[in-house]
């Protein structure tokens, strides 16, 4: 079985304003299944910060086992 498998959040606390997103695809077989996205990470930190904001994006590759 296939299915897609968006997801959004967001946040914030020690920073201004946090959100990730993750769009991918997963397979399910009778061992388990696999799941292929992308993902992008953005931080945006208070003025005060050495680092006022961070974006990280990329491929991400999960392997579920069932036992």
């Amino acid at each position: 079985m296939k299915k897609w498998e968006p997801y959004l959040d967001g946040g914030t606390g020690s920073s201004s304003l946090t959100w990730q997103g993750m769009l991918g695809v997963a397979y399910s077989y009778k061992w388990g299944g696999v799941t292929l996205a992308y993902r992008h990470l953005y931080y945006d930190q208070k003025g005060d910060k050495l680092i006022q904001d961070m974006r990280f994006s990329g491929p991400a590759l999960g392997v579920t086992f069932r036992l």
